[in-house]
């Protein structure tokens, strides 16, 4: 009886959840509209120079009155203006990266970092590169470039030198236990 009830009771509840129409409309939003373009100034065109070709007259010259005596008057020398030449540029600088103090304990990282890579080394010669699948391969390659980028890394930055040559090593080890 009990169940009778119950579902009598949420016949009715989702019965009169169904039964509510509600229209639900978005609100009338006013159309997007873009800004107005900016005004555009346009500067006057400058003048091109011919390089001194020809010599420049100069704007709004005046006819002199004849000369009565039949005599030519002499005209006015301008001289072209004189090509600016820009600055020489300057020297790019060169400028060396500061070299790291020599350290305790980057000497201990440097001599660390020349084990592994020897470990490495030994590792790659006990790997056969012709017997890996196509992902070990693409490993063996990683640490191969491992391996030279500390080798060069070794007198420079001791500390990067050691991070490269552990993921040698790493590599390597694992590709020897396959």
């Amino acid at each position: 009886m009990k169940r009778h009830v119950l579902l009598i009771v949420f016949l009715a509840c989702a019965l009169a959840a169904c039964g509510k129409k509600r229209v639900v409309t978005q609100p009338d939003l006013p159309p997007l509209q873009p800004p107005p373009p900016p005004e555009r100034v346009i500067a006057p065109p400058e003048p091109v120079e011919t390089g001194g070709a020809e010599p420049q007259k100069p704007p709004e010259q005046e006819r002199a009155p004849r000369n009565p005596a039949g005599s030519r008057p002499k005209p006015a020398v301008t001289e072209p203006p004189k090509p600016v030449e820009p600055p020489p540029p300057a020297p790019p600088a060169v400028a060396e990266p500061p070299k790291q103090l020599e350290t305790a304990e980057a000497k201990k990282q440097g001599e660390e970092a020349k084990k592994l890579i020897d470990s490495a080394y030994a590792d790659k010669k006990r790997v056969t590169p012709g017997t890996l699948t196509r992902d070990a391969r693409e490993q063996y390659d990683a640490a191969l470039r491992f391996i030279t980028q500390a080798e060069q890394a070794l007198n420079d930055n001791p500390s990067l030198a050691l991070r490269l040559a552990k993921n040698a090593a790493t590599i390597m080890a694992a590709l020897v236990n396959r």
